[in-house]
């Protein structure tokens, strides 16, 4: 029973002294990092014509699919654990909604659709957060751009532009060790208004925003 007490002892003070040893690990989240990345976007397109005849048919549309990309940054910890950083990242994305052209009506052609899509976007931000420990919760914000196309089987006609705006969001990162972390994070994109099919009857213009929920893995060097 003594050595059953003493084995018991002996294995708690062993587990007392891993686990304070591996609270006391010393994470820092100083330097340069790359990472991939992988989410969802839920996109809001809102549209309008811009011509009084088709002032009043609507074409907006919520494009939506899946993203994955690579990321590089680095970090800064200071002193009081604040933690500030910058990060640029481009992504590839299958984002995209069709919706039925109801300006095709009013050309006695019904059935027609417009798709709107975007394949790659990128983003360059500044990050600031605060170290607890394995733990960095952080906002986030800075410029965007995508690459956004409309596409219309009334004619047919298609246009592509890659367009400017701004991103800001927050996350959360965890350092598995001094190496590796895993993050969640979210990103609210805004890339503004846009004119398209300028000079047609057709023109329009839009403003194009998204939400995106990702999931992302670093190595930091």
């Amino acid at each position: 029973m003594k050595t059953t007490k003493m084995t018991l002892l002996a294995g708690l003070v062993i587990a007392t002294a891993t686990v304070r040893q591996a609270a006391a690990e010393d994470i820092d989240w100083t330097g340069y990092y790359i990472g991939l990345n992988s989410g969802y976007s839920f996109g809001q397109s809102d549209a309008h014509y811009l011509y009084s005849p088709f002032s009043s048919y609507s074409i907006k549309s919520k494009p939506t699919g899946g993203t994955v990309g690579l990321q590089v940054g680095a970090n800064y910890e200071f002193q009081n654990h604040l933690v500030a950083g910058v990060e640029t990242e481009i992504s590839y994305a299958d984002v995209s909604d069709t919706i039925y052209d109801t300006l095709s009506d009013a050309h006695a052609s019904p059935g027609n659709s417009i798709k709107t899509s975007s394949d790659y976007a990128g983003t360059l931000r500044v990050r600031l957060g605060y170290a607890m420990g394995r733990f960095l919760p952080y906002i986030t914000a800075g410029g965007a751009g995508a690459h956004a196309k409309v596409a219309a089987t009334d004619g047919p006609v298609s246009q592509s532009d890659f367009q400017l705006g701004w991103a800001a969001g927050a996350g959360v990162e965890y350092a598995i060790n001094k190496n590796w972390s895993v993050r969640a994070e979210y990103l609210h994109i805004d890339l503004g208004r846009h004119t398209w099919f300028a000079g047609e009857l057709w023109q329009s213009s839009s403003a194009l925003t998204s939400e995106t929920l990702r999931f992302g893995v670093n190595y930091k060097f």
